[in-house]
């Protein structure tokens, strides 16, 4: 890729980005909407609905209080569900040692192996590695399979 083709991605991610009123939200869009532009990818413009959406203010401030509206009774529902709160706050990925540590905020025995049951997660499409690590280590986040079954399978009906 020469560097006219790379200004011009830079410059569609930013038009594409600049929809996106919260202005930290705002950076993450153009971010990941650069990304997909570099890998070919046509549009921006679902991630940027995804980004817009991604902050849902109806969520508890504290995982535990989350989790307690939740039908979350194993570690993959947990693990899922973990990913489908930070997402929802603003957090796109998170590592093992971010999991670890939602785990122990909740007050929740964590799996013996943690990737074995990511592993699981991901066989089923509900989660994906982050494209990008995060603080050098690998990351997963939460795809929109994964966003439905908490929705639609772990949400207690009020």
């Amino acid at each position: 890729m020469d560097i006219e083709e790379m200004k011009s991605k830079i410059k569609q991610a930013e038009e594409v980005a600049e929809s996106v009123a919260d202005p930290d939200r705002k950076k993450i869009a153009f971010k990941e909407v650069l990304r997909e532009l570099l890998r070919g990818v046509d549009t921006g413009h679902d991630i940027v609905r995804r980004v817009e959406t991604s902050k849902t203010t109806d969520l508890p401030d504290q995982f535990s209080e989350f989790l307690s509206h939740l039908t979350a009774d194993s570690h993959f529902d947990r693990v899922i569900s973990v990913l489908y709160f930070s997402f929802h706050k603003g957090v796109v990925s998170m590592t093992l040692q971010d999991l670890a540590e939602a785990y122990s905020s909740a007050r929740i025995k964590s799996p013996a192996n943690f990737s074995d049951v990511m592993g699981d997660c991901i066989r089923k499409g509900y989660i994906i590695e982050a494209r990008d690590k995060k603080e050098g280590k690998k990351a997963w986040q939460i795809t929109p399979t994964g966003e439905k079954y908490v929705k639609e399978e772990l949400t207690q009906a009020s």
